[in-house]
Parts: structure tokens; sequence; C-alpha cells
């Protein structure tokens, strides 16, 4: 499957609607196409190609950011403008999680569509995160995406994307679905636990970064 195709999909079930705060234009002013970065928004790929790799594991995040963030990284597309600053979230994941071995096997995507048209923080909920509309439209294109790209595992970010995923995955896929901390927060989030299970021990840099390794295993067991 292409990801033109997928995107086309997407633009027939949002049609460019507004949900309370949601703006959903996915037209071709609004891609990122320099570098990598998360569909509906980017390419999803890791690699240079727009066909979505078959067998592929699929990351899925909660949603893609707020309208300032796509500006910010379409104008860093233009000779000439600012460079965007570095992407956490995506590097971690890139760099740590997936590795360049892991690059052609997987695709990037999210659970909710559209981009958030207040710049606020999206480790609290949207308030259109409960606009029933847009929750169905999420829903229904979820179950359409996991379907077409047939993913071989289901990797989800953080716990409000792990939530919206299991509940809503078409049931044949549920027993592939793995959740890991979100990339964004990956060493803070571990040291806290590791920290919290040592009794309050501050958890050292190597076994944060073995616990890192474990995630990475879990991801790709038995596919590489």
């Amino acid at each position: 499957m292409k990801v033109q195709e997928l995107r086309k999909e997407l633009k027939n079930q949002f049609n460019g609607t507004n949900f309370s705060g949601i703006n959903t234009d996915f037209s071709d002013e609004q891609l990122v196409t320099s570098g990598v970065s998360f569909f509906p928004y980017g390419s999803g790929l890791l690699v240079p190609g727009d066909k979505i790799p078959k067998d592929c594991v699929l990351f899925l995040g909660s949603d893609w950011g707020t309208d300032k963030d796509n500006a910010e990284a379409v104008k860093a597309n233009k000779p000439g403008s600012t460079k965007r600053k570095k992407n956490i979230t995506v590097n971690n994941l890139k760099d740590l999680l997936i590795g360049k071995d892991n690059w052609g096997k997987a695709f990037l995507s999210n659970a909710l569509m559209g981009l958030r048209e207040e710049n606020k923080s999206n480790i609290k909920p949207h308030k259109a995160f409960s606009d029933i509309d847009y929750q169905e439209r999420c829903k229904d294109f979820l179950k359409y995406q996991i379907e077409e790209i047939n993913p071989v595992r289901i990797i989800t970010l953080g716990a409000r994307a792990d939530k919206f995923i299991r509940k809503n995955c078409p049931e044949k896929f549920k027993n592939k679905i793995h959740s890991i901390p979100h990339p964004c927060l990956l060493h803070g989030n571990i040291g806290k636990r590791i920290k919290k299970e040592k009794n309050g021990v501050k958890a050292s840099q190597e076994e944060v970064l073995q616990e890192i390794e474990k995630i990475r295993g879990k991801i790709w067991a038995g596919l590489r």
C-alpha cells in the first residue's frame, strides 16, 4: 500500500472538517516533506519513498501536534528558512528504539487525526478528543489504516494512544499490540520507574540504557 492511498481515504473521511479546535486540512500545503515525520502530515516513513513496507511494524502515537508545530515544520522545508528544532520523539524512536537496520520495516502514524489549533501542550487531552463525531471518524480511520497496512506488530506510544487503540483496534489485531513509554520522555520515565522499584534510589545511566535495550528487543523480537 502507498502512503498517498492512505491519505486519500483520510481526506474522504474528514473532508477538511473542524472539530472543537481540531483542524483536519490535509492539503498538500500542510505536508512536511523534509526529514522524518509521523503520518498524516509527514510521510510516516524513515526511508525515502511512498510505499508502506509490507509486514511492517506500525508505531502509533496519539496525535501529530499543533498548527504552530506544523507551520514550523513546513517552513523548514523551504530554502533559507530557520531549521526546525530537533524532534525528540522522532530522534529517540528512530535512533534508540528502531535503529538503522530496521528503518525500512517501520511506519509512523497516529491514532487521532488533524492538528490542534490551540498552541497547548499535548500532555493533557484536548477537548476535541471527546467530540463524538470526531472520535467516530478517528475510530473508523484507525480501523481502516490497520486493516490496510496489516502490520506484524503494533507499538503504541504512551498511555493515551494505547487506551484508544486497544479499545478501537480490529479484534484480529489486538494480540499484536505492545505498549511502550512515549519516546519523548523515554529516559525520564524509565528512570522514574526504576527509582520507584528501587525504593527511591536513583537509576544509573547504565540501568536506563539496559531498559531501553529491553524495550527495543520487545519491539523487534522474532521479526529481524
